[in-house]
């Protein structure tokens, strides 16, 4: 078995929720279907929900299984703004 193979098995087998930004990049809609489709773990795309679903469908993926959140709309943006930036920023 190959080391990929024995990642997605791994993944598979404790599924955790992945949110993947720049959700109107084909790149990013082709991982979201291929991660749900395997069920590796649950999927969040963030964008524009119209411009997420026409990269989709220019690649030919299927959201089907994916949750697409517009990030800039949602009831708690800033509360997702200030969870983001204290779990990503650099400290000094």
């Amino acid at each position: 078995m190959t080391i990929l193979a024995r990642l997605r098995q791994r993944a598979a087998s404790d599924p955790q929720h992945i949110v993947l930004p720049e959700g109107e990049d084909e790149r990013t809609v082709i991982a979201a279907e291929m991660i749900a489709r395997d069920a590796i773990a649950r999927v969040t795309v963030l964008g524009r929900e119209e411009r997420v679903r026409a990269a989709a469908t220019a690649a030919g993926a299927s959201l089907a299984a994916v949750t697409v959140i517009d990030h800039r709309r949602a009831p708690d943006f800033e509360k997702t703004v200030a969870l983001y930036y204290d779990c990503g920023a650099p400290r000094a």
